[in-house]
């Protein structure tokens, strides 16, 4: 049974490490400026990138989307 518990052992930080290198690898991820303002366009307005701000979409010189 020792080897079984060994092989356990080794399998467990094996997996813990993977577990560590993935979680390092999520937190690494940055979001660009970009991506935060469309984001919050679907959260509620629509991005108006003539003024880069969220506004009702009835600006009639404004561009609501991705050309």
């Amino acid at each position: 049974m020792n080897i079984r518990r060994t092989v356990n052992s080794h399998f467990e930080r094996w997996a813990k490490s993977i577990g560590h290198i993935i979680q390092l690898l999520a937190d690494s991820v940055q979001t660009t400026d970009e991506n935060r303002k469309l984001d919050n366009a679907a959260k509620g307005g629509v991005m108006n990138f003539r003024i880069d701000k969220l506004d009702d979409g009835t600006d009639p010189a404004g561009w609501y989307g991705d050309d």
